[in-house]
């Protein structure tokens, strides 16, 4: 499958080359190596929240600063988050890397040998055979529950917000485990089917806003999502 219209390198237009995932899909199996040439899957972090920061190339400037702005950040995350970064760069230059940079707390990853996650995540660039700027987040059940592409691949992410989505999935897990609380629930229209369930309500309405602009290209408010949401209790296991 490829798709268009996505992303651009310097306003030239490039090809995505594989599916394009939503949230609440099942974040598909990758086979990536690890700069000590280990192979690496996506359930070897089973049971962990997973920040997946995906740039082109680590030996470009951008790249440089998303590797260590989330290898910063992530001395402030849950021991429950595991961070990862893919590209395309062989495993040798991602050892130089990390050993140039003092990257120590995210797992770094290369895809150069399948291009699985690229094409498994369809952030692989046809053109380029480089992986598009973006930031997948996948729960402890393999969910994917955030999803940014960047559309010009040499701006940055948006650091604060995939941080802040991740702490608040975190949050969200553990007062789960920790106390009964109010389960709720909001769902699409009938005929589509997606739903979200969890007792915090800020992401129930940003996970709806997300599918309603990608899904059906339709903007709905916080009110409107707020209007979807039905309570139902749930004891903490």
């Amino acid at each position: 499958m490829e798709r268009k219209g996505i992303v651009t390198i310097k306003g030239n237009p490039l090809t995505l080359v594989g599916p394009e995932l939503k949230i609440g899909d099942k974040a598909p199996e990758f086979n990536l190596v690890d700069k000590e040439l280990n192979e690496v899957h996506l359930k070897d972090f089973d049971g962990k929240i997973k920040l997946i920061s995906v740039t082109p190339s680590l030996d470009t400037p951008v790249c440089d600063i998303q590797a260590r702005r989330f290898n910063q950040e992530a001395t402030g995350l849950s021991e429950e988050v595991a961070v990862l970064n893919i590209s395309m760069d062989l495993p040798f230059a991602i050892a130089r890397f990390c050993a140039s940079a003092g990257i120590d707390m995210v797992k770094t990853l290369s895809d150069h040998r399948d291009a699985s996650f690229g094409t498994a995540y369809g952030v692989l660039t046809k053109e380029l055979r480089l992986l598009a700027r973006s930031i997948f987040i996948v729960d402890k059940e393999n969910i994917i529950r955030y999803i940014e592409i960047v559309p010009e691949i040499t701006n940055h992410t948006d650091y604060d917000k995939a941080l802040d989505a991740v702490k608040r999935l975190a949050k969200s897990g553990k007062e789960v485990i920790k106390m009964a609380g109010t389960l709720k629930e909001a769902a699409c229209d009938p005929a589509c089917g997606f739903s979200v369930k969890s007792h915090d309500e800020k992401e129930i309405v940003d996970i709806i806003k997300q599918h309603a602009k990608k899904s059906h290209n339709k903007i709905v408010s916080d009110k409107e999502v707020m209007g979807m949401m039905r309570e139902e209790m749930k004891k903490a296991a």
